[in-house]
């Protein structure tokens, strides 16, 4: 799994040599949303681990994530416009299914899922830009 991520990212990358370092920032913020968002609806494991804590730290402070996603959003567009825009909302629409559904097997918002989440939304992103920017070039 991490070898098709890394040939996703790499083969997304190359078609967005042109908006490169905003691409890349984009990918960055829309997965710290995505898993900050996931933190908010999470089940809390039956451990304590990092898991456990970042969910309960989400739940605690959903106002603070709700403005850090809204800001979030106001980069996406100044950077990429409604491209931008359209594709932090898919990317973060998909992470929360896939959150949902595997926490559910997991046991709870374990902190591996919350990483897995990091990984998979940034590649999401970039490939998702990378289609777009490609179709409408």
């Amino acid at each position: 799994m991490v070898v098709l991520l890394i040939v996703l990212a790499i083969s997304s990358i190359s078609n967005l040599i042109g908006i490169l370092w905003q691409s890349l920032l984009i990918a960055e913020v829309v997965s710290k949303s995505s898993c900050c968002l996931c933190g908010v609806i999470g089940k809390e494991p039956r451990h304590r681990g990092l898991g456990w804590q970042l969910t309960r730290y989400s739940k605690e402070r959903v106002h603070l994530i709700v403005i850090t996603l809204v800001a979030g959003l106001m980069i996406t567009y100044l950077l990429l416009r409604l491209i931008g825009i359209l594709v932090a909302l898919v990317t973060i629409a998909l992470s929360v299914l896939i959150f949902t559904a595997l926490q559910k097997s997991l046991g709870g918002a374990v902190g591996d899922l919350y990483g897995f989440i990091l990984e998979i939304s940034r590649v999401i992103t970039l490939v998702l830009l990378s289609l777009l920017i490609t179709a409408f070039s």
